[in-house]
């Protein structure tokens, strides 16, 4: 989604200024991860699941496949979306799995813009969350924990797929 800049530069004659930042505390990292969101499991459904139409949108897929979503059960109680969309390699694992950063958010074909939806899952669980993802002939398996409140992201697994078989995409799965 294309976000409106409305800030406007201010020149002043001051000599000394130094920009804001933000501290990367155990804090910060719950406020956006977590305690922005009233409900946290319709949060987490409604997050992961228009990442999931923005990453079909974004590779012409929406109107050949569907996204798939597993709800937990008795037997597996594991929440999953599936899409069929880009597919994110190493480097668009870093990316995306940084605070802040959107790469929607110069369109307003995709409803992403803010950076901070796909770590939804910690507004619901605290042991963390597996991100699989095939993309460009490879699976990608990461998870995503918390480490002394902090987010951390570890790859699990890297394998060549067979391409013919496997569609691009991604696969979140929440305990």
């Amino acid at each position: 989604m294309e976000i409106e800049n409305t800030l406007e530069n201010v020149n002043t004659n001051i000599d000394s200024f130094q920009e804001f930042k933000i501290a990367a505390t155990p804090l910060m990292f719950k406020l956006l991860s977590s305690d922005i969101y009233t409900d946290k499991i319709r949060a987490v459904i409604r997050e992961l699941s228009t990442n999931a139409v923005d990453s079909m949108i974004e590779a012409g897929t929406i109107n050949t496949y569907k996204y798939q979503v597993t709800i937990p059960s008795v037997l597996s109680p594991v929440f999953k979306i599936r899409d069929f969309g880009t597919g994110l390699d190493e480097e668009g694992i870093k990316r995306v799995y940084t605070y802040g950063d959107s790469s929607r958010n110069k369109s307003n074909l995709f409803v992403g813009a803010f950076g901070i939806g796909s770590k939804s899952p910690f507004a619901y669980t605290k042991t963390g969350f597996d991100i699989v993802s095939w993309c460009n002939g490879k699976r990608y398996h990461y998870n995503a924990s918390l480490i002394e409140g902090v987010p951390q992201i570890f790859k699990v697994d890297e394998r060549v797929t067979r391409t013919n078989m496997v569609r691009c995409g991604n696969n979140h799965s929440c305990r």
